[in-house]
């Protein structure tokens, strides 16, 4: 199983990408997505040969973003015409339609939703000392008695 950083939301819709290719000829073409993410997409009928690490540009309706080539699907195999790009600008999305939420999303949310609705308390047979005045006191006056009374000189 292939472990990705964000959830990836399979749906084909055109896009065009532009740059230059792997000769340094500069090239525009339109492709079509198999999955996107929040900070990447995977196109499919990519016909010129992009290099690795080049940042190209991808258009989708009104929208247009640079994005990094990440991999090439290999010549002569089923990935060839494959490619994987991640967003220069993880913050810009272009896509118009709702994107898996993220794990950083899901965990913000989880602990929204997750507050304390009871204290905590220290079970009834616990082997621990009781609590010395002072000692987690948040109180000023009971923290510096506990502090004075710790801190005599002879």
């Amino acid at each position: 199983m292939v472990s990705r950083r964000e959830p990836r939301k399979d749906v084909r819709v055109p896009v065009r990408i532009f740059g230059t290719d792997a000769a340094g000829k500069t090239f525009n073409e339109n492709v079509f997505t198999v999955n996107v993410s929040r900070g990447g997409a995977m196109v499919i009928e990519v016909k010129t040969q992009l290099k690795i690490g080049e940042v190209i540009g991808i258009v989708y309706g009104k929208s247009k973003s640079r994005y990094e080539v990440r991999w090439m699907g290999i010549p002569a195999t089923p990935q060839q015409n494959l490619a994987g790009l991640q967003s220069v600008k993880s913050e810009e999305i272009i896509w118009d339609f709702p994107l898996p939420a993220t794990t950083e999303d899901l965990v913000r949310a989880r602990s929204l939703n997750e507050r304390r609705q009871h204290p905590r308390r220290s079970p009834s047979n616990s082997t621990l000392p009781a609590r010395r005045a002072g000692y987690g006191d948040a109180s000023p006056t009971s923290a510096s008695a506990a502090a004075s009374s710790r801190c005599r000189v002879p």
